[in-house]
């Protein structure tokens, strides 16, 4: 909770933020056991440094080894839901700690290590699509996946001087977060539409042409 709460805040220095993400580690393989459901908190670990752009090399390392755990997890018990709920929680864990990779494989500039996992992870949410089912708390995560996949599809395009796929993707991205309801935590950076925005005005459109297409659904959502 400590490490989320620092996370969220932009005047916490990086040495402090990589400082409480190492204990959290060292809290976790302290009480290691047979891997299970807990193991998403490496992931989370992850994103915390990621959200800042914080050594990429530390959270590809991170990301490996939560992923290897999800990878072998049993599956959950009972406790943890109906099966369908479990049945959807597995590969929705696996494509969270492959979004946690890539994104560290594009501050690193590792590019080919890219391309196929955003693939695979093409294929994979495909898949899932399906087991979405009628449940809110399902959509709401599956578009949550949607939002990232595309905005790394964009990250990619933008690293591979392809402007005008980048602002497809991005486009794809924010459309995906407004359809799914997503509102932004108050007081958190919007990365993904300032990144969005700036390619926009790169490519010569006009602040009145983003707030009509994007700003003002954006507001409208915001609040509801």
């Amino acid at each position: 909770m400590r490490l989320d709460a620092m996370a969220h805040l932009d005047d916490i220095p990086a040495a402090e933020l990589t400082a409480a993400a190492e204990q959290v580690i060292k809290v976790l393989e302290a009480d290691a056991g047979p891997p299970g459901p807990r193991d998403y908190q490496y992931f989370n670990v992850g994103a915390a440094l990621s959200k800042r752009h914080l050594q990429p090399e530390r959270v590809l390392e991170i990301a490996k080894k939560g992923l290897a755990k999800w990878e072998m997890a049993e599956p959950s018990s009972d406790f943890y839901g109906t099966k369908e709920e479990r049945d959807f929680d597995q590969p929705l864990g696996l494509l969270r700690g492959v979004a946690l990779e890539v994104r560290s494989y594009l501050d690193l500039r590792q590019l080919d290590e890219v391309r196929p996992r955003l693939a695979r992870t093409e294929e994979r949410l495909r898949s899932l699509k399906k087991d979405v089912g009628d449940d809110p708390d399902n959509k709401q995560q599956y578009s949550d996946l949607m939002t990232e996949w595309w905005g790394l599809m964009a990250r990619l395009a933008e690293l591979e001087n392809r402007p005008l796929d980048a602002m497809a993707y991005y486009q794809n991205a924010l459309l995906a977060r407004i359809d799914g309801g997503q509102r932004l935590e108050s007081g958190v950076e919007d990365e993904l539409a300032e990144s969005a925005r700036q390619l926009w005005t790169g490519l010569g459109g006009t602040g009145e042409g983003w707030q009509t297409w994007y700003g003002r659904p954006a507001a409208a959502l915001a609040r509801r």
